[in-house]
């Protein structure tokens, strides 16, 4: 039971690796135009008819079946998704590095009687922030209703 728990989870992981919102697209497409940039500009004009040219007519010809097996052959032998993992990596390392920094720097030195409650409660406190916020709104209430009403 517990390799299949790690397997769905490992699922999810690549499942939410893979998929990207419209902005992050869109930054990735930026950051892609950005590298093709000088490449284009050094293009002469043959050069740059023949890529318009290719371009063109890259799907053209082709049916469904050599399209994608064209579209495979490309991703297949790109680096991008290793560019990519290993950005996540590093990005991931830095995080829980400064996460480790906080809680030896911060945390340490955190007055015990200012924290009536243990130093993990803290931590699931704010992890949970968003859940006490609605918690709150909805069992005690704020003044804003009565603000609005009057």
């Amino acid at each position: 039971m517990d390799t299949q728990s790690e397997e769905f989870k490992n699922l999810i992981r690549a499942l939410n690796f893979s998929s990207k919102t419209e902005y992050e697209q869109h930054c990735a497409n930026q950051a892609d135009f950005k590298e093709l940039i000088p490449i284009l500009r050094q293009l002469d004009e043959e050069e740059s008819e023949i890529l318009l040219h290719l371009l063109r007519n890259k799907n053209r010809t082709a049916g469904d079946a050599q399209r994608r097996s064209n579209n495979l052959i490309d991703e297949s032998c790109s680096d991008e998704l290793k560019k990519q993992l290993a950005k996540v990596s590093e990005e991931e390392n830095f995080a829980l590095k400064n996460r480790f920094r906080h809680e030896k720097d911060t945390m340490k030195y955190a007055d015990k009687k200012r924290m009536p409650i243990e130093k993990n409660k803290v931590k699931d406190l704010l992890r949970n922030q968003h859940i006490f916020k609605d918690r709150l709104s909805q069992e005690v209430g704020t003044y804003r209703e009565w603000e609005e009403n009057t």
